[in-house]
């Protein structure tokens, strides 16, 4: 069996990157900093989104919505945390690529 030939205009295969150290280079991917702030992120999501939830149960009392008053209160204070939550979610799709 006869040994291919190898084409001299052909590269041969890279080697693995090496820093000037002889160490390998750091893998590519996010930096601890950047998973930090991702983890910091979704926390906040989930924090936004659970005081929605616990707002809307309080709004499920006919109390919140009594008089044109509360009832302006209430639907701001909905408003808000909506916002909120979708500013967390905002804020995570930054990060996340």
């Amino acid at each position: 069996m006869a040994a291919p030939r190898l084409d001299p205009a052909e590269p041969a295969a890279k080697p693995p990157d090496v820093k000037a150290k002889g160490r390998p280079a750091k893998p590519k991917g996010p930096s601890k900093n950047r998973l930090n702030a991702q983890q910091k992120a979704e926390q906040a999501v989930e924090q936004a989104e659970a005081a929605l939830v616990a707002l809307e149960r309080e709004l499920a009392d006919p109390a919140a919505w009594a008089t044109r008053y509360e009832a302006a209160k209430s639907e701001a204070r909905h408003t808000a945390a909506k916002r909120a939550v979708d500013a967390a979610y905002a804020h995570l799709e930054t990060l996340v690529d």
